[in-house]
């Protein structure tokens, strides 16, 4: 009797450990909430709100693996980008999301969409997907990691570049 009560008494405690162990992969946490609301800061230009979503040593690596740029740099140059806009945003039908705790315990949200924007000079839709790996810690971005393809908005805003010389 004494065997079978303290067997099961390890196996609770080996239960109850394994459930206050973080889950390593999801699709539905703080993080990932606090990605969408960064956003919606974007998309409605709420700049402010957005530069608040990271910690004031975040690095941002934009199609580059070696070349970072401060948070408010970055946003000087979305609002750059987006000043050639009529419209911008993210198709939700088309926003995927997980949160991945690596083997180190750093916590990572990747995040896979497609961006749209209209150019204000000709009204053309360009159409580019888009991939984010964010690194939190306390609910702070301090590193982000983007990859996209330029090669078409580079090339029409050549284009209206030329066309007004």
């Amino acid at each position: 009797m004494k065997n079978i009560l303290l067997s099961a008494l390890v196996l609770i405690l080996t239960l109850s450990c394994d459930n206050l162990k973080e889950t390593r992969y999801t699709r539905n946490c703080t993080e990932i909430d606090l990605l969408k609301k960064g956003i919606e800061h974007y998309e409605k230009g709420d700049w402010d709100q957005w530069l608040d979503q990271y910690a004031d040593s975040a690095q941002i690596y934009q199609n580059t693996w070696h070349v970072w740029s401060s948070p408010e740099v970055t946003r000087e140059k979305h609002k750059e980008l987006i000043s050639k806009l009529s419209s911008y945003s993210f198709e939700r039908e088309e926003l995927s999301m997980e949160r991945i705790i690596d083997d180190n315990g750093k916590i990572w949200v990747n995040s896979w969409a497609l961006w749209r924007g209209t150019l204000k000079a000709n009204n053309k839709v360009i159409e580019i997907p888009v991939h984010l790996t964010i690194q939190f810690v306390d609910g702070k971005i301090i590193e982000e990691w983007g990859f996209w393809d330029t090669h078409e908005l580079n090339r029409e805003l050549s284009m209206i570049e030329q066309n007004t010389n």
